[in-house]
């Protein structure tokens, strides 16, 4: 039996060599789950290839990007943001409104509710945010209630991985156990972007999924994309490579669905991550 991993692709919408590189790898199935940036332009091309090939889409939501603080009349980075969320300076209600527009985007966008919800910069975890996230899918009917991204590993994998995690992970997953939705139960793919050991880091991940329930994040890109954005392009030529494939293959890993890695209703749960 394979130990199965949701290889998931962020920041689908943030610009077109993005996208490009996930429609790729989601061809060749290294790829399963894409992350939407409602409040960017996602591919029409891209959405539709993603939803014919059965890639989990999800909503990525995003309250520190350029776009976000055009969006939000707001000047906020990731620093700022965990500063007033553990200060509990954030408006509950305003982050509501702004969980539920986004998804709404989403929506609007997508063609379907998202199947997941994960944050960018991980925000979705931060005090209040994760409060106004738990409220609105609450208020959702039960089977429409998306999987929630956990950023929490269960081995060490650095310090910035273990600082992701200690920044609301266990938070999270309690509350998004206590209304009924999933979560993955290991997160990978944490790493400094200037370390240019791609191939040895998805090594080390690969050595440590477990047999259900991991995620790993990772971050794609073609050639094309403004700023410094180097670490996508030497992602995304590992993961197109013969070297990953045979990487998946040395470890037995197989990129899978987040219901053929998580489960998908509350006694699976229960059973399977009861920890």
């Amino acid at each position: 039996m394979k130990r199965k991993l949701i290889i998931n692709a962020d920041d689908i919408g943030m610009h077109a060599a993005v996208d490009h590189a996930a429609m790729a790898l989601v061809e060749t199935g290294v790829v399963t789950s894409v992350s939407v940036m409602a409040l960017g332009h996602p591919m029409g091309d891209a959405i539709r290839m993603f939803r014919g090939y059965g890639a989990d889409i999800g909503l990525h939501l995003d309250l520190t990007s350029a776009m976000a603080n055009i969006r939000h009349d707001t000047n906020e980075t990731i620093s700022s943001l965990i500063l007033k969320a553990y200060r509990g300076q954030l408006n509950l209600q305003q982050t509501q409104d702004i969980v539920r527009s986004q998804i709404q985007q989403f929506s609007d966008k997508v063609g379907m509710l998202p199947a997941f919800i994960d944050g960018h910069e991980h925000v979705h975890q931060l005090p209040i945010v994760r409060d106004a996230l738990m409220k609105v899918l609450g208020e959702m009917p039960h089977d429409f209630r998306p999987y929630v991204r956990c950023t929490r590993p269960q081995h060490w994998r650095g310090s910035k991985a273990a600082l992701i995690g200690l920044l609301g992970a266990k938070s999270l997953r309690d509350s998004a156990a206590s209304i009924g939705c999933l979560y993955n139960t290991d997160f990978l793919g944490v790493y400094d972007f200037s370390d240019k050991r791609i191939a040895q880091l998805w090594h080390r991940w690969l050595q440590t999924v477990p047999d259900v329930g991991a995620l790993l994040m990772c971050h794609p890109g073609l050639q094309g994309q403004n700023g410094d954005n180097d670490f996508r392009q030497r992602e995304y030529r590992l993961l197109a490579s013969v070297e990953f494939e045979d990487m998946l293959s040395h470890y037995g890993v197989l990129p899978s669905s987040w219901q053929e890695t998580v489960g998908s209703n509350l006694v699976t749960r229960h059973a399977a991550f009861a920890t």
